[in-house]
């Protein structure tokens, strides 16, 4: 779908069930990137040597042969194959690809980096950062309305909540400290149900 000169959005068509599955995980690689590269070539974008890859999701181990990248760099930003859901297994196979392929291998942490060095890699540091300024700024500032009203002291957590979110260890937290607010603003991805019925956590869902 062009939207500008500059930007290609594209959306994945479908893809056959049982993704973590290494045969079935290479079927639906192989379908959408040979789509993608049917539309960079329609758009005459990137050809061959003029491609510059950056891989933030392990799946996408097929690009460097789909695409034939002048640059490719694989962001290793997190430990997939520990995330619920994936296969360990069909995580550490992809991972090894692009600890081969990739031109470069970033990494932000000490655990990530290890991990792509068993792999054969030579990963680059990219510590995890933020604009300081800005969020110190909330020091200074007046809470939220919503976050302001609960009884004080305040712990809040701001950011999405999936699979990946530790609901237990937030349930024991507020049973433990139960004159304390557990604040949690943004979308639950997946119900938070263990949280029901605790009085002092307060599910706030997205705010600007």
């Amino acid at each position: 779908e062009p939207s500008s000169n500059q930007l290609i959005r594209l959306k994945p068509p479908g893809g056959v069930p049982g993704g973590n599955h290494s045969s079935v995980h290479s079927i639906n690689q192989k379908r959408w990137l040979n789509g993608l590269r049917r539309v960079l070539d329609q758009q005459r974008w990137g050809g061959v040597g003029r491609r510059v890859c950056l891989i933030m999701v392990p799946t996408w181990s097929g690009v460097y042969d789909a695409l034939k990248p002048a640059v490719s760099v694989y962001d290793a930003h997190d430990d997939w194959h520990l995330m619920p859901g994936n296969s360990a297994a069909l995580i550490d196979r992809i991972e090894r690809i692009h600890a081969r392929k990739a031109g470069i291998v970033l990494y932000s942490s000490d655990v990530l980096a290890a991990r792509m060095i068993s792999m054969g890699a030579r990963p680059v540091p990219v510590p995890n950062g933020c604009a300081y300024e800005h969020f110190a700024s909330a020091e200074r500032s007046a809470p939220l309305e919503d976050v302001g009203r609960r009884p004080a002291p305040r712990l809040v957590y701001f950011g999405g909540m999936d699979e990946c979110f530790d609901t237990e260890a937030v349930a024991c937290a507020a049973r433990a400290l139960p004159r304390a607010s557990f604040v949690l603003i943004g979308p639950e991805v997946v119900a938070q149900t263990v949280l029901d019925g605790l009085g002092n956590v307060f599910r706030l869902g997205e705010k600007p």
